[in-house]
């Protein structure tokens, strides 16, 4: 189960495994259990990473789309709620945590503002300097990974404790 209060999940949030996230969040939250005793360490938590050499193809996936003027379709309403990390925001956050510039203890690592689908959409089409068709799918039954590259689940974190360290991440997601 998710964390106590909602999103934007916190780091005292215990890491709980979603179901949503199958084996993957499952191994996660096992991991974060088994190594939480140890003195030193330093467990990072970062949302959806984007950027060079991304293994999943969400970006090339939805300009692909927009490009030949095919339609997007989105779960729902488009409001879900969704929090990106660059890559280089989270490299430099593991860096600081080996090299022990950043206290040990729990951390998210996400980048500065939170965006709906729908703002997603909006912002990859003007990148692309294309437009877009969204078509809101409102079939449950239906898994919202089975047309698009993202959970129909918010996932948005409170980063207030790794801002504080100096090391947050910084880089919006338009860059």
């Amino acid at each position: 189960p998710r964390g106590h209060t909602g999103p934007p999940f916190h780091e005292d949030d215990p890491a709980g495994g979603d179901p949503a996230w199958g084996g993957y969040g499952e191994d996660k939250a096992e991991c974060e259990r088994l190594l939480s005793g140890l003195p030193g360490l330093t467990i990072l938590r970062p949302p959806y990473v984007y950027g060079p050499h991304n293994t999943e193809p969400r970006e090339s996936f939805l300009w692909a789309r927009m490009l030949t003027g095919q339609p997007v379709f989105v779960p729902g309403d488009g409001r879900t709620a969704i929090q990106f990390c660059h890559v280089r925001d989270l490299a430099r956050t593991v860096a600081a945590a080996c090299a022990g510039t950043l206290p040990p203890g729990v951390y998210n690592v996400g980048g500065p503002g939170r965006c709906t689908f729908t703002e997603y959409l909006g912002l990859l089409a003007e990148i692309a300097g294309t437009g877009h068709r969204p078509v809101h799918v409102h079939d449950e039954d239906v898994p919202a990974r089975a047309y698009f590259p993202f959970r129909d689940l918010e996932l948005t974190l409170d980063t207030t404790r790794l801002d504080r360290t100096g090391a947050g991440a910084g880089t919006p997601l338009a860059d």
